[in-house]
């Protein structure tokens, strides 16, 4: 797999069928590489991805399972990375994600992509280009 960085994310999932907003604290491994690594695993869960668009967040959840359920990203003051993936069917982009990064010479959030297709997004930062062929946008508008 890869090796984990102690880099803390936060992965909030937003307008996903049958899911109220849910934000997930890991403590480890959030950099964007990593980031797009669970992401791909979560959509390449097939048992999960029988659900439509919320098979995405059943995938990660179960790809993930040392995450950490938290009530807002707010609360995850000393994470490094910041990602808000997006479902909304109809749009432009059904599935789109948006990552945000901490500065160290300034307090706060620089945004580092986004918001992009999420396909675009683990095309870009995946670590194995070219990627093995993923479920498409569509797969996630049933």
């Amino acid at each position: 797999m890869f090796t984990a960085v102690a880099t803390r994310a936060v992965f909030s999932f937003l307008g996903f069928p049958d899911w109220a907003p849910l934000h997930l604290y890991l403590g480890e491994g959030g950099y964007p590489a990593a980031a797009a690594l669970r992401l791909a695993a979560a959509s390449t869960d097939s048992a999960a991805m029988d659900l439509g668009a919320a098979g995405l967040v059943a995938g990660f959840l179960r790809c993930q399972r040392q995450g950490e359920p938290v009530p807002s990203p707010v609360d995850c003051a000393e994470c490094d990375f910041r990602y808000l993936i997006v479902y909304r069917p109809g749009g432009t982009w059904p599935l789109r994600i948006s990552a945000w990064g901490r500065e160290l010479e300034v307090p706060g959030w620089k945004r580092r992509c986004g918001p992009m297709p999420m396909e675009a997004f683990l095309r870009r930062f995946h670590p194995c280009r070219p990627l093995q062929k993923q479920r498409t946008q569509e797969a996630w508008s049933a």
